[in-house]
């Protein structure tokens, strides 16, 4: 094996899995729990993400929150 194979086989699933633990700290997940599923297993710890992303968004929110009307004024000059 060369060694730029060898950098690729090493440095690419790393770069993934810095990939999926940064991605599931943004959605409030455990960082180190995907770092390391993302280092074993990349592809299959970015579809599992995928799809649990997906269904999350997919459910409708517990509470709706109202949203403040805008009031127009004018400003005096």
């Amino acid at each position: 094996m060369s060694p730029d194979t060898v950098v690729t086989v090493t440095f690419a699933p790393f770069l993934f899995a810095i990939f999926t633990a940064y991605w599931a700290q943004t959605t409030q997940r455990s960082a180190l729990l995907w770092f390391l599923f993302g280092l074993i297993l990349p592809p299959v710890a970015g579809m599992v993400l995928l799809w649990l992303n997906a269904k999350r968004h997919a459910q409708p929110p517990d509470s709706i929150q109202p949203v403040a009307p805008i009031c127009w004024r004018r400003v005096r000059t």
